[in-house]
């Protein structure tokens, strides 16, 4: 218990130590060339918590059309645009795949063995900060993929996939209906 305990916690530290640098903007020229799909990064603090982070992979957010009332509402329209996706997929990848029925998958996941969700993401497009109604402070951050992945959209992932402990608990959120799968492209 300890061990696991231990890894979600060094886990969290290096992603917060790695989302807290500064990324790289895309070039013009390498945004002209992508046609999506994009990852998106939606960062928060709630009264009397931690940072949390949730991510999502889709075409294009459009802000008019999150809701800006209070922080359960934002979250809501946000996954109604986007698809959700952990944002700690480095633990348990492969019996995450399993659980999933993509056993065969396991062969284009190559990508799982070089890197970590946040160095496919370097290339930062744009970065929007709102401040919500009832006062929670947002940043949402649209990041471009490495063009050699692939996604896969599975509906069917409640009792395979588990919130991480800097996300809100994705059961009670009504618009998560799946979750975005990063397969090697083929």
């Amino acid at each position: 218990m300890m061990k696991y305990i231990s890894v979600i916690f060094i886990s969290i530290i290096l992603f917060i130590a790695c989302g807290s640098s500064k990324p790289r903007f895309a070039a013009v020229e390498e945004l002209h060339q992508y046609k999506g799909p994009y990852y998106l990064t939606i960062t928060f603090t709630p009264k009397n918590i931690h940072p949390m982070t949730m991510g999502g992979i889709g075409g294009t957010l459009s802000l008019e059309f999150l809701r800006k009332n209070n922080l359960d509402d934002f979250i809501e329209s946000f996954y109604e645009q986007m698809t959700y996706t952990p944002i700690l997929m480095s633990a348990g990848y492969w019996s995450i795949l399993e659980c999933l029925g993509l056993n065969k998958a396991k062969d284009r996941v190559k990508w799982h063995n070089n890197f970590y969700l946040n160095y496919l993401t370097s290339d930062l497009i744009e970065e929007n900060k709102l401040i919500l109604k009832d006062g929670n402070h947002i940043v949402i951050r649209k990041y471009k993929f490495f063009k050699d992945l692939d996604v896969k959209y599975v509906e069917d992932f409640k009792g395979c996939i588990m919130s991480s402990s800097i996300e809100f608990d994705i059961n009670k959120i009504k618009s998560i209906n799946k979750v975005a799968i990063l397969l090697d492209d083929e």
